[in-house]
């Protein structure tokens, strides 16, 4: 969302953990299909990179860099441009950790939760909107593909590579 205003369309990010297990964080901003959906499929696709994800727990907004420069500022009032702000780690917030859940627990809290983004055992991003997990979870790449949706990761500089890697 650069340059725009963030809206606040919720989401879970899990991963898959078991039959009916998922490690879940929740997102507070953009978790439409074409921000936090595209954002998962093009820079969040490996086992690695959702670990690393999931690791710095409750998410308020997700951009492409899971960690800030360090020798800069980044916290609620100085966000890093393109770096994920995370509520523990940005804002000092306890217990936001990510926690296991059910599908009927993700489910059931989908009064305010509009998207939940789940790290298949088949290693491929599904998802379903809020009320319609019961029709089964749509592939994520497949559904972008469909509407036409970029995804792919823009040119990264050595710099973004480094980072991702931290």
């Amino acid at each position: 969302c650069k340059g725009g205003r963030q809206v606040s369309t919720r989401s879970y990010i899990a991963r898959q953990v078991g039959p009916d297990q998922y490690r879940t964080i929740f997102c507070h901003f953009d978790g439409y299909l074409e921000h936090v959906g595209a954002m998962l499929a093009g820079h969040y696709d490996t086992e690695e990179m959702v670990d690393k994800l999931l690791n710095v727990g409750d998410v308020d907004a997700l951009y492409p860099q899971l960690y800030p420069d360090p020798d800069q500022p980044h916290d609620h009032w100085n966000k890093q441009q393109d770096v994920t702000v995370a509520y523990g780690r940005d804002y000092g917030e306890m217990e936001s950790e990510a926690t296991i859940k059910t599908m009927d627990e993700l489910e059931q809290e989908s009064g305010y939760i509009e998207f939940t983004y789940i790290f298949a055992e088949d290693k491929r991003w599904k998802f379903f909107h809020a009320g319609q997990s019961c029709e089964g979870l749509k592939d994520l790449k497949d559904t972008l593909d469909q509407m036409g949706i970029d995804y792919l990761p823009k040119e990264q500089t050595e710099e973004v590579a480094f980072e991702q890697t931290m």
